[in-house]
């Protein structure tokens, strides 16, 4: 049987596209759909810009030299003010520290004028003022607050106060030299040490210890295996008020606290090869030594 050739025809495999129908919508509407378009690109960048220039923002600083508006206070000086409470609503003050403190902290001259509505004694502060100073509201139930020191040369603006019972309630305004640091730490101050004055004065008394660091986290998590080349990160420098135990005389077996509260610098060290070993060491203030620490390991 003979056999036929099939030979294939392309154009018999053409597709013929329908006439596709012209848009009804009219012109301007499209002009106005495109203008809608452009400007939600625009706000999104516009977003995006702001939130790059908050974070680059430079961070304003005492330049050495300037005087709070008119007072007698010498420059690079601290003002203290108190303030009689009368129908001051405290809870105007949202934070609260550790030792039921509670306190604002204003940024702006905005913030401020909105507190001096409620409290029309207080230091009036000029925008000039807030390029180089900054105001802090502090209070608590039955004791007089007074401003002690402060340690600003670490991580923190460690702000130190003292108190005092009283029958008087009273408001302290403190307004400070600003300072590089963002994170504001204020502890009234428990004991009557002298401190450490910087993170450097801190850091040396820790790194001076570093073997009993590498001691406890062998002898508890490596089966007493020697941690070749360890090292150590420390973050968190701060003071505290707490209790010291006797971990380091126990070789860390004692963990619970058995001195008093009184005041101390704290550090985080965390073992830098695997992070979830860490300690929370105390230090003491005078001597700088470690009298005692905490396993907060996760």
């Amino acid at each position: 049987m003979k056999k036929e050739k099939i030979t294939e025809d392309p154009e018999a495999f053409n597709v013929v596209k329908p006439e596709t129908s012209k848009s009804k919508i009219p012109k301007f509407i499209k002009i106005i759909i495109g203008l809608i378009i452009i400007l939600i690109f625009l706000f999104v960048f516009w977003e995006l810009y702001q939130v790059y220039e908050v974070k680059d923002e430079e961070i304003k600083v005492y330049d050495g030299v300037s005087t709070i508006s008119n007072s007698n206070i010498k420059p690079g000086n601290v003002l203290v003010q108190k303030i009689d409470l009368k129908s001051f609503d405290t809870g105007y003050l949202t934070k609260r520290t550790s030792d039921n403190l509670s306190y604002e902290i204003f940024n702006t001259k905005q913030e401020y004028d909105e507190f001096l509505q409620y409290a029309t004694s207080a230091k009036v502060l000029t925008e000039e003022d807030f390029d180089n100073f900054i105001p802090i509201i502090v209070y608590k139930a039955g004791k007089d607050i007074s401003y002690e020191n402060r340690y600003a040369e670490m991580e923190y603006d460690n702000i130190l106060l003292t108190e005092v019972d009283t029958t008087e309630e009273k408001l302290t305004l403190i307004v400070l030299p600003r300072v590089e640091e963002t994170n504001v730490n204020i502890v009234i101050k428990n004991g009557n040490k002298i401190f450490l004055g910087n993170s450097e004065n801190v850091l040396d008394k820790l790194q001076n210890n570093l073997n009993l660091f590498s001691e406890y986290f062998s002898r508890k998590y490596f089966n007493n295996e020697y941690l070749t080349n360890a090292t150590f990160l420390i973050e968190d420098i701060k003071l505290v008020n707490d209790r010291a135990n006797e971990f380091f005389l126990s070789k860390g077996d004692l963990q619970e606290p058995t001195g008093e509260r009184i005041t101390y610098w704290q550090a985080y060290v965390y073992l830098e090869q695997n992070t979830k070993y860490v300690l929370r060491v105390l230090i003491d203030c005078e001597s700088g030594e470690l009298v005692g620490a905490y396993d907060v390991s996760k």
